[in-house]
């Protein structure tokens, strides 16, 4: 589903109500997140936007020049280099046959050290199939990205000194109907979701150290939580990289979960926890799910249309779940059915920034002692479109 412009614009410029958290103000060197935004009207709203986050989240602000084109239907999907010197993003061009042939495409782009905005390089790779997620591997060597049609995963080698993209040998590698990708923490596999009728799970693939080339594990499919009817959505990985956290959709039972598996970095075999380490309301998991950097809390945002808060789980020394106290915590100060579209963690762990559907950001307060989540009323910005997955650059 997609939404006008001005909807989004008019729902989040409106004035916001009081009841966000007070507390010192903070002197720290501004961060930077890269927010792409797509969806319906004019093409000047699609791109990357650059927004300063400054006074550990009390402000946030657009770069000039935001957003930054990126093709025409602006980009499905984005990852950016750990340096934080180039920015990739996917762009799928569609058009009827008869008229012009299909666009799939990615664009690079340099950031420019100085004012933060961004800077096309070269002209855009094209690939030639629909492109759905990407995955940047840690050591910033090799992109992943993930296509339908048929569904595979296309690796990209990146030059260290231009950021320009080349495709890997052996591209693209076959892989089973995916929702998510994400590479693991050390950079030696891949993971990738599986939703079929037939089964559902997490796959994981090796990574080869010297060309980025793909191969699947002798571990084969790993089954997720729910059996028939289960719907994978995102992945991440705890802190230490050693246990696998897997939202789910539960359609035929009607319910939500949060799944766990042990990692094991050397081997890339994964081990299910028994049983669910979270179960939740059907349709309230999927949307944005992220760790503190201390690995104590997990964030997950309610992607349901009617939800607009945000669970926050203490971490149990077995990789259990549980609330803390007054969770779950709202993510708008005014009672607005916005969807919780991503949630982005800053390093400091004291604050996170959260996109909704309809296009807007605002930030919410740590507290490092409960978990507890606070609304800052100060930092609501509207964004020119719907955003995708958020990125901090520092």
């Amino acid at each position: 589903m997609k939404v006008l412009r001005g909807i989004a614009i008019g729902l989040l410029s409106a004035s916001c109500g009081g009841n966000g958290v007070t507390d010192p103000g903070d002197t720290s060197a501004p961060g930077y997140l890269m927010v792409p935004t797509a969806g319906l009207g004019s093409p000047k709203t699609m791109g990357i936007c650059v927004v300063q986050v400054m006074d550990g989240g009390r402000r946030l602000s657009l770069v000039p020049g935001s957003p930054f084109a990126a093709g025409e239907s602006g980009p499905s999907a984005m990852a950016v280099h750990p340096g934080g010197r180039f920015v990739y993003a996917a762009s799928n061009v569609y058009y009827h046959a008869d008229v012009q042939p299909e666009r799939h495409e990615i664009w690079t782009f340099a950031k420019d050290a100085a004012t933060r905005g961004l800077t096309p390089v070269g002209a855009p790779l094209p690939l030639g199939v629909s492109l759905v997620r990407m995955a940047m591997h840690p050591s910033g060597r090799f992109l992943y990205v993930t296509t339908d049609r048929p569904s595979s995963v296309i690796a990209l080698a990146v030059d260290p000194a231009t950021g320009g993209l080349g495709v890997v040998p052996g591209s693209p590698f076959a892989a089973p109907a995916l929702n998510e990708v994400i590479v693991e923490p050390q950079g030696r596999f891949l993971l990738l979701t599986h939703h079929s009728n037939e089964a559902e799970g997490v796959q994981v693939y090796a990574i080869d150290p010297s060309t980025g080339a793909l191969a699947p594990t002798a571990q084969g499919l790993v089954p997720a939580a729910g059996g028939p009817g289960g719907l994978p959505g995102r992945m991440v990985f705890a802190p230490d990289g050693r246990t696998l956290y897997l939202g789910e959709s539960q359609v035929y039972e009607e319910f939500d979960s949060v799944k766990a598996f042990d990692f094991d970095p050397a081997t890339g075999r994964l081990a299910p926890h028994e049983g669910l380490a979270f179960r939740a309301p059907y349709g309230s998991i999927g949307r944005g799910i992220a760790f503190t950097p201390s690995g104590r809390y997990l964030l997950l945002g309610n992607g349901s249309f009617r939800g607009r808060d945000i669970a926050v789980l203490r971490v149990l020394p077995a990789g259990a779940l549980e609330p803390v106290a007054g969770s779950p915590f709202p993510a708008w100060s005014r009672n607005d059915d916005f969807p919780v579209d991503d949630i982005a963690v800053d390093a400091s762990g004291a604050f996170a920034v959260v996109s909704n559907f309809w296009g807007g950001l605002v930030a919410v307060h740590v507290d490092a002692d409960t978990g507890a989540l606070g609304v800052l009323d100060s930092s609501q910005l509207p964004l020119p479109n719907q955003p995708g997955r958020l990125a901090w650059v520092r």
